[in-house]
C-alpha cells in the first residue's frame, strides 16, 4: 500500500501535463505592437532577430521590419497561446509534406473574397471585443471582463480554424494577403 500514493501522484501529474500540451492557454501579460499602416497585433512576447522584430502569432511566427512599427507597448488584453506548452515537441514541417497538394484559388476569386470577408468580419469582431473588454476592465466591471475574455478565446478560436482552413486551400502556405490588414466589408 506504500506505493500507492506514489503511483496516483505520477498519473495525477502525467493527466496535467497532457492537458497542460492540450488546450491553448489565455495570458493576460500581453504587449501590443501598432504598425504605421494601422494594423495592431496583441501578443504574448516578442524578441528581436536583426532589423526585425519576431513573434508567435496563431499557431507561427511572424517577422516585421523594426522600420514598419510605431510603437510596442504594454497590454493587458488576454492573449490566446496556441501550439503547445514547454513539453510540445509537434513537426508541423514533417506533418506538412503528407498533405495532399491542391490547386490554389486564383487572385480575386469567389473563393478568395469569401474567405478574405471571413477573415476581415473576425478581425472586426475580435477588435470591438477586445475594445469591451478594455472598457470593462476600466470600470472594473468583473462580471462583463468575464464574458469579454471568454469571447475574445472564442473568436481568437475561430480565427485560428480559419488560418488552418486556408492555410489547407493554398497547399499549407498562408498567401500574402492573409497578413495584410482587412479592407473587405463584413
Amino acid at each position: 500500500m506504500k506505493g500507492r500514493p506514489f503511483i496516483v501522484s505520477i498519473i495525477s501529474i502525467s493527466i496535467i501535463a497532457f492537458l497542460f500540451n492540450a488546450c491553448p492557454k489565455i495570458v493576460s501579460a500581453s504587449y501590443e505592437i501598432q504598425l504605421k499602416n494601422g494594423k495592431t497585433y496583441v501578443i504574448h512576447n516578442y524578441w528581436e532577430e536583426g532589423d526585425l522584430i519576431k513573434f508567435h502569432f496563431h499557431g507561427g511566427v511572424i517577422g516585421i521590419q523594426k522600420d514598419t512599427i510605431k510603437s510596442i507597448k504594454d497590454s493587458d488584453a488576454p492573449v490566446v497561446v496556441s501550439g503547445g506548452g514547454p513539453f510540445w515537441s509537434g513537426d508541423a514541417e514533417e506533418s506538412n509534406k503528407r498533405r495532399v497538394k491542391r490547386d490554389i484559388p486564383k487572385e480575386g476569386s469567389d473563393g478568395e473574397l469569401a474567405l478574405k470577408g471571413k477573415k476581415a468580419s473576425l478581425e472586426r469582431q475580435l477588435k470591438d471585443t477586445l475594445d469591451r473588454y478594455r472598457e470593462a476592465k476600466q470600470s472594473d466591471n468583473n462580471d462583463s471582463m468575464s464574458i469579454e475574455f471568454r469571447k475574445v478565446s472564442e473568436i481568437s478560436a475561430a480565427l485560428e480554424d480559419l488560418k488552418k482552413e486556408v492555410k489547407e486551400i493554398y497547399n499549407w502556405d498562408l498567401p500574402d494577403w492573409w497578413n495584410k490588414e482587412s479592407d473587405t466589408p463584413p
